[in-house]
């Protein structure tokens, strides 16, 4: 786990410390300094006021309207999120796939997974592929319901690429459903006739 000695600032001192952002579970931006994060209480006209997102917490961070740092007030009471951070930064690497292809969202969280250099314990917090499509789920719902829509073109492509539920024993599985994310066979099939007498009694056997 990661720790860290509490920090203060002077309004009067230059900092050097830069600011990023990530996004809330609601699509709100939440501001990322020294690996703690902070939500936005309020804005004036020329200044954005922060508030660190830990209960007990009442460090405060403000930034001009461009978020460009001011100053940072107070010391912190807990340990750094970076685990928090990469978490939500996850989610969101995930989500935007979502919005820009038509790949599966399975898929795309496994792909993600496999090429993540996350710490162990920042992989221990990762929300799974099934809680990711709840969230994505309740965000098109609340605020962008045409991703939703039963013939949006968001939709019309998901059902162009994925292949339709068999209705017979035969049918052939696309490369892309039957392949790992390195491209390894799931299954290695004996293509051997079995129906002759001999070969039948080997594959009971």
């Amino acid at each position: 786990m990661t720790t860290t000695a509490p920090f203060s600032s002077n309004e009067n001192e230059p900092s050097s410390s830069s600011v990023s952002f990530i996004q809330s579970q609601k699509g709100k931006p939440m501001l990322v300094l020294n690996n703690y994060i902070f939500k936005l209480n309020k804005t004036t006209i020329s200044t954005k006021y922060w508030i660190c997102t830990f209960d007990e917490c009442l460090v405060k961070v403000h930034t001009n309207t461009n978020d460009k740092l001011i100053k940072m007030v107070g010391k912190h009471c807990h340990l750094q999120e970076s685990e928090k951070i990469d978490k939500r930064a996850f989610r969101e690497k995930v989500k935007q796939r979502v919005i820009d292809e038509t790949t599966p969202i399975p898929r795309i969280y496994d792909e993600e997974c496999a090429k993540t250099t996350l710490s162990t314990a920042a992989i221990a917090v990762l929300p799974s592929e099934r809680e990711i499509s709840k969230q994505i789920s309740y965000r098109y719902t609340r605020f962008n319901r045409f991703f939703l829509l039963k013939h949006s073109a968001f939709s019309k492509a998901y059902r162009a690429v994925t292949p339709t539920i068999p209705t017979t024993q035969l049918f052939d599985i696309p490369d892309p459903f039957s392949n790992t994310l390195r491209n390894d066979n799931f299954i290695v099939l004996d293509k051997v006739d079995y129906t002759t007498t001999t070969n039948y009694s080997i594959w009971n056997s």
